[in-house]
């Protein structure tokens, strides 16, 4: 075999697999088309507790009320999550348990005021 006809690959890109990647870059590379059924099925599985405690606390507690406990599981999954989402997003613990504490307030406090809107109307 001849040496001279044998050429070495130019040299590829090398992934940097130690520096995480920001949240807009992740967004940025699961739209990609060859990454776009993985973001898909990561969707359905990360959307599934959230949706799952949302129709148990609002349509099953009422029949059966030891579903609360699924309810408080399903919160703390989702406060983890969001708290890591938050973390990643804002670079900094501090803010990240702030978003979560506000979140964790803001929405059940928007619930309530649009039930005694709701109210007030009819």
């Amino acid at each position: 075999m001849n040496t001279n006809t044998f050429k070495a690959p130019k040299t590829s890109k090398i992934i940097n697999f130690t520096q995480p990647k920001s949240v807009v870059d992740q967004v940025k590379q699961s739209m990609y088309k060859k990454n776009r059924m993985a973001m898909l099925i990561g969707s359905v599985i990360g959307g599934f507790v959230p949706v799952a405690t949302y129709v148990i606390g609002h349509h099953e507690v009422q029949a059966n009320p030891m579903m609360w406990m699924i309810v408080a599981g399903g919160l703390t999954y989702s406060a983890k999550s969001v708290f890591d989402f938050a973390k990643a997003a804002l670079k900094h613990p501090a803010k990240a348990l702030g978003f979560v504490a506000l979140i964790a307030k803001l929405v059940p406090a928007a619930t309530a005021l649009m039930k005694i809107s709701k109210a007030s109307a009819a």
